[in-house]
């Protein structure tokens, strides 16, 4: 077993003693026991899976504003660094956020009078920030991610001219 299993066995049957021994009217068994813990697993994990979906919202709508507004690139890296120490958030999912915000920075005003300039201006544009993306794609789920965001956009952008 792993030591937090061991030890949360461990404090239940302590629990269940200590209910027995001082609340002599209440007869607990482990079945009933068990369903707590799995409500109390279920809703902890919800809550997590709940703070980290805004964890991740916040650092979004963060690296766009700062992506958008042309901060220095080392200041960049340094919020995103920042965010994933927080957050413990997993790179691949960083490399998501990174895309996106960096696809969100894109005007898209002047490339509806001229869509053939689309390709040059969202390569121009991720060229500029490449440093910011080698910086977060460490493993390569990280690069197998940002591939994926690329073609992802790549089929939307097809969709779109089409």
């Amino acid at each position: 077993m792993k030591p937090t299993v061991c030890i949360m066995l461990a404090v239940v049957i302590c629990m269940l003693d200590w209910c027995q021994n001082w609340v002599p009217n209440i007869d607990l068994s482990w079945n009933e026991i068990g369903r707590v813990l799995k409500a109390g697993k279920e809703s902890l994990i919800a809550q997590t899976e709940k703070d980290m979906s805004k964890a991740l919202e916040e650092m979004k709508s963060t690296l766009t504003d700062q992506v958008f507004m042309e901060f220095d690139i080392h200041d960049v890296i340094k919020t995103v660094a920042e965010g994933i120490e927080k957050n413990k958030i997993p790179h691949t999912e960083v490399v998501r956020i990174l895309w996106d915000a960096l696809m969100d920075t894109i005007v898209y005003r002047d490339v509806r009078v001229r869509p053939e300039l689309l390709e040059c201006y969202v390569s121009t544009k991720v060229f500029l920030q490449s440093e910011l993306l080698r910086a977060f794609c460490i493993t390569e789920e990280c690069e197998l991610e940002l591939l994926k965001q690329v073609h992802r956009r790549s089929i939307k952008e097809q969709r779109l001219h089409n």
